[in-house]
């Protein structure tokens, strides 16, 4: 009698324990939720020390998170690149630089005769110009390669997606790339397919509800990108 109970209760301990090791695994142990959300979580970009990731719309739970990043990637832009002032335009107003304004005016002659103290203080001035012109363009370039270092795996998988990316990834254009991120991140659909795929789509979605007389207008772009020809279906 008491070695049937013992038993029992053996079993029963052995089942709790079953219990008690898969709802520890479940919920005890929150240190992460699934391999993915935890490489999210632990991402850091390929420079940590600017303290912000760029995330697309689904990962990031903060408001502005752009607007953060941004904020943070300028700070750090500022405390480490030499001249870095000079493209905290492209970071936070996502712009081209206007360096027409660096550019020193040429000075006027007077009686025909530049005199020379002016003319060596107009090449003195324009050295400088194509100095900052030339740390910009390389500041470019840096800032470039650091935004995409500060890109999660998925956002950089849609950037990816996209059919400029190649183009615009070889030149090293920051602009496009800081316009293309902040289109994701603000949720807004890119769609890569083309035109005659969109239609084939549509065009299966149409059909697919029977005998209906129907008229779709087929969008359809040519080589100058204007749209032309309503197609009409008939069920």
């Amino acid at each position: 009698m008491s070695s049937t109970e013992t038993g029992q209760s053996g079993e029963g301990d052995e089942s709790i324990a079953r219990v008690n090791t898969k709802d520890n695994d479940s919920n005890g142990s929150r240190k992460h939720t699934g391999p993915r959300n935890f490489r999210i979580n632990n991402f850091r970009g390929e420079v940590p020390e600017v303290g912000a990731v760029i995330e697309t719309k689904s990962e990031n739970r903060t408001k502005d998170s752009m607007k953060l990043s941004q904020n943070k990637i300028a700070s750090y832009v500022l405390r480490e690149y030499k001249k870095g002032r000079d493209i905290i335009t492209i970071i936070k107003k996502i712009e081209e630089v206007d360096i027409s304004k660096w550019k020193p005016a040429a000075p006027t002659s007077t009686g025909g005769k530049i005199p020379e103290s002016e003319m060596m203080e107009y090449k003195l001035l324009y050295n400088k110009y194509l100095t900052r012109k030339s740390t910009l363009e390389d500041n470019k370039g840096s800032l470039h390669s650091l935004v995409k270092g500060q890109c999660t795996p998925s956002l950089l998988s849609e950037l990816k997606g996209l059919d400029e990316y190649e183009e615009k990834d070889a030149d090293f254009d920051v602009v496009w790339l800081l316009t293309q991120i902040n289109l994701i991140v603000s949720g807004v659909e890119q769609r890569t397919q083309n035109a005659y795929e969109l239609a084939f789509m549509l065009l299966k979605v149409f059909l697919s509800f029977g005998n209906m007389n129907m008229k779709l207008w087929m969008l359809t772009l040519t080589d100058s990108g204007k749209l032309y020809k309503p197609l009409s279906l008939l069920g």
